[in-house]
């Protein structure tokens, strides 16, 4: 038995409206100091509803702690919302789903989060993600990665009910991430397809998923990096990535990520280009059945 989980997912031009029809009264809108500081966050408030609350917690971090995760809940429980909006990468998103669970749990350990328990998460609000890169699929997925700063290592963390209820994919909100960001962040799509599809619990509903995402991670990723301001490229590329993250979602990540947090954990080095140095040997060791590869 296997499970298929996806948000409703908004798409392509002017898609960030949508937010006005969400049924709320308070929001918090979970972000980071930059994408703050350069109006991503006030963007993404002013298309909320007009009568709603709003408040504004900016304190994720790259590679978010599970500090932070404690920290946001805090400001989750004393703002009391009905909805939660992440706006940013994959770290707000994924420290926004962990404020979440303990928003619902406030005796829960982040560290301890699993997809066996039952967390209830919509008894007190629903939760939006609003991507500003084009790669983690954090979007899609019920995946939750934090860092314990102490043992420098990061948790792979998750539950099914942690999928975002609504996904909105504005390319807007990608046109000006830098070339660097873009690869970075477009190499950690084109790994998640990949090991989507490789994994051993891929499925009928999943690779089909996988194969379209590396085929737009392939076309649209170099056009991005090359021309920001290509919007066919943003668009697709986004879309790719969100489509990577309902793949490999909804089958497992592989050997590439587990060595790339690994990686990541203790040199800090961005997860996407992490996954993908990785990702040409682990290929190779999974197709000679880690007997007879050569990397030399």
């Amino acid at each position: 038995m296997w499970y298929f989980r996806a948000p409703q997912i908004v798409f392509g031009e002017d898609a960030l409206s949508h937010l006005q029809n969400l049924d709320a009264r308070r929001i918090a809108v979970v972000t980071d100091a930059t994408l703050n500081r350069l109006g991503y966050a006030r963007r993404v408030c002013e298309a909320l509803p007009a009568g709603a609350v709003t408040a504004v917690f900016d304190a994720i971090e790259p590679e978010p702690s599970l500090e932070t995760a404690r920290a946001g809940a805090v400001f989750l429980q004393s703002f009391a919302p009905d909805w939660i909006v992440a706006v940013g990468g994959g770290s707000v998103i994924d420290a926004a789903k962990a404020m979440w669970v303990l928003y619902a749990n406030p005796g829960v350990d982040p560290s301890s989060i699993n997809p066996i328990e039952d967390y209830g998460l919509r008894d007190k609000a629903r939760f939006a993600a609003v991507p500003t890169t084009s790669g983690t699929g954090s979007e899609a997925t019920w995946a939750i990665v934090l860092t314990d700063t102490a043992e420098r290592r990061k948790l792979g963390l998750g539950s099914r009910e942690a999928v975002p209820d609504l996904a909105v994919l504005d390319p807007e909100m990608v046109r000006e991430l830098p070339a660097r960001l873009t690869a970075d962040t477009g190499l950690d799509a084109l790994a998640h397809a990949v090991e989507g599809y490789t994994s051993t619990f891929h499925n009928d509903f999943c690779d089909g998923l996988c194969l379209q995402a590396a085929r737009l991670v392939f076309a649209y990723l170099p056009r991005a990096c090359a021309d920001g301001s290509d919007m066919e490229a943003r668009e697709h590329l986004q879309n790719a990535a969100t489509i990577a993250g309902l793949g490999f979602g909804n089958s497992m990540a592989a050997l590439a990520h587990g060595m790339g947090h690994a990686l990541g954990g203790v040199f800090h080095v961005p997860h996407g280009r992490a996954v993908a140095l990785f990702l040409p040997y682990t290929v190779e060791f999974t197709a000679e059945s880690g007997e007879t590869a050569r990397y030399d």
